[in-house]
């Protein structure tokens, strides 16, 4: 699996794009990287998404990951929170998405979630049966 284009990459200033405590809106929506399709991630989607990376999207792809947007041995996502990641598929062109969020539990069940990236994901014959796809609505 390699990286394609990205609509965001990592940031120690982004605000969170989600509390529970002002709950705005439920889900982050942004283009398809390839068609323009409004996709959108439900962020509870990534809220009870595993912190194992390894289990959520896969090892070699957690490893590939954690390199690509320099996350470190202490493990944390540059706004604060840990590392969460799902895979997105655009429902028009089929186009796959990493979306990565740093997710912090402020206080007993009480999210912030700050999305750090969405990359496309350019897959090879042998990646196509190892992924783990949660389809963006």
């Amino acid at each position: 699996m390699t990286f394609g284009k990205s609509v965001l990459l990592p940031s120690y200033v982004r605000q969170a794009h989600f509390k529970t405590s002002e709950m705005k809106s439920n889900s982050f929506e942004f283009d398809c990287l390839n068609c323009n399709q409004v996709m959108r991630i439900v962020f509870n989607v990534l809220i009870n998404a595993t912190w194992d990376l390894k289990e959520a999207i896969g090892e070699k792809l957690a490893t590939q990951a954690k390199k690509f947007y320099g996350i470190g041995l202490v493990g944390k996502s540059p706004g604060g929170g840990w590392p969460h990641m799902t895979i997105c598929c655009c429902e028009r062109c089929r186009t796959k998405c990493l979306i990565y969020a740093g997710v912090e539990e402020i206080y007993n069940s009480m999210y912030q979630v700050t999305i750090q990236a969405v990359t496309e994901l350019i897959e090879s014959e042998e990646d196509s049966h190892n992924e783990r796809v949660n389809n963006c609505e």
